[in-house]
């Protein structure tokens, strides 16, 4: 009787620890720490050198690679921290971590114009407008560079940034598909799968993407610009960049394979989609705080 007892409990602990982890996902909605390192890399490297001396003062010492993920590492943490219309009186309003998930997508109609009432971008609206501040503390400046290091990395990830008529699968979590014999869902494979069986570290994948990049036209192998001067320079900005990355979540959508298996040549049409947006979200993280300067 106690051994049947035993068996039983144990294979319950063993059901709950299951099903906690295979929800784990849908509590992880972010790009993964890799890919916000990658984005961080590159944007130090196109940062210009009053914009580095200005970080340097108020990261103390550290780099944006070093605070990238921060804000993953305590999404669920109960301090608080002030945010929310600090332009003018930075006490007013204190936002609890728990609840800046919200922050880290956006799902709009087809047609629908995007504004500021969107909890994405107020926050990054709001990061901008606190570094242009020169009466705002270094505490708060810290916490607007946290932010917009990684939620202009977020808005790259093209299933952060849905049709809300498209989204009722939870941003891809709720598809599940096969990849390299495992399970897993549509939503986790663009946020760090892909990246991840590239096996390359963030700084070797972020010079390797600052870098020419082969390709093969008509079976010959030729070497195409990634035109990082032309991101660098052009006039778009960060409303601009989420109706691009949805624009390629629709790709995403419509190239799924019917049986949801994802084979190699799956991963080889769309891993230079990927790249590009890592490469794009640093170049342009770069840009929005030269600009401030």
């Amino acid at each position: 009787m106690f051994k049947f007892k035993y068996i039983l409990y144990k294979n319950i602990i063993l059901l709950i620890l299951y099903s906690l982890l295979s929800f784990y996902p849908l509590i992880s909605f972010s790009f993964g720490r890799t890919e916000h390192r990658v984005i961080a890399h590159i944007a130090m490297h196109y940062i210009s050198d009053n914009t580095k001396k200005e970080l340097n003062y108020i990261l103390q010492g550290m780099d944006l690679v070093n605070i990238s993920n921060f804000v993953d590492e305590h999404k669920y943490s109960k301090g608080k921290f002030k945010w929310q219309n600090c332009t003018n009186q930075c006490d007013d309003i204190d936002v609890l971590w728990k609840d800046t998930p919200h922050w880290h997508s956006i799902s709009f109609r087809e047609n629908e114009k995007i504004d500021d009432s969107d909890k994405m971008i107020s926050a990054i609206k709001t990061g901008i407008e606190i570094l242009k501040n020169k009466n705002a503390s270094t505490s708060l400046k810290l916490n607007a560079i946290i932010w917009l290091t990684h939620l202009i990395g977020e808005i790259h990830q093209p299933l952060h940034t849905l049709n809300e008529d498209q989204n009722i699968d939870s941003f891809g979590y709720l598809i599940d598909v096969r990849w390299r014999g495992k399970k897993t869902n549509l939503h986790t494979m663009w946020d760090r799968e892909m990246i991840a069986f590239s096996q390359f570290s963030y700084s070797e994948l972020g010079d390797n993407l600052m870098q020419p990049q082969l390709y093969v036209d008509d079976q010959d192998i030729k070497i195409k610009d990634n035109n990082t001067d032309i991101l660098l320079n052009s006039n778009d900005g960060y409303m601009d960049w989420i109706l691009e990355s949805r624009e390629l979540a629709k790709h995403i959508y419509n190239t799924l394979p019917k049986n949801h298996k994802l084979s190699s040549v799956y991963y080889f049409k769309n891993y230079n989609i990927i790249c590009t947006q890592l490469l794009k979200a640093g170049i342009r993280l770069a840009k929005v705080l030269n600009n401030i300067n």
